[in-house]
């Protein structure tokens, strides 16, 4: 069969998800070490923002003003596939030779080593978050 590496899956949206900013902490060796990190997605800023890296994955935020794009030509993660889902807002996602709009609760895998870009074609502000299975960017990256 032919594959695409756009695939639509909608998901209801939870930008209304009462995420609140909290720590929790587990005791080991009588020292304690947070565990959980939360963030709330829509007061962590504007532009790129890295949320959390472990040793396998990252979590990342992107937000996009109206006219934005990612950047002028197509990134690529060489060694990261990266899994991103528009939380609000419109984008057109080029991935590889394929375009699609995407529009609030739409994810999108994008295998490592494959060229994409976004851009926000909406009349809002457009709020994407991403999983990146390898990190992908340093610990503390931020842009915007």
């Amino acid at each position: 069969g032919e594959f695409s590496l756009i695939s639509r899956t909608s998901y209801e949206s939870f930008a209304d998800a009462g995420i609140r900013g909290a720590s929790v902490t587990r005791m080991q060796s009588s020292e304690a070490f947070s565990i959980m990190n939360l963030t709330h997605i829509f007061a962590a800023g504007s532009g790129f923002r890295v949320l959390d890296t472990t040793e396998r994955s990252q979590t990342g935020l992107l937000t996009l003003a109206p006219g934005e794009s990612t950047r002028e030509k197509p990134s690529r993660h060489d060694d990261s596939d990266q899994t991103l889902i528009l939380l609000a807002g419109e984008l057109r996602a080029e991935i590889g030779d394929e375009q699609a709009v995407m529009q609030d609760g739409d994810a999108v895998l994008i295998p490592a080593k494959t060229p994409h870009r976004f851009i926000n074609t909406g009349r809002s502000r457009a709020t994407t978050f991403s999983v990146y299975a390898r990190p992908a960017f340093p610990p503390n990256e931020k842009s915007g």
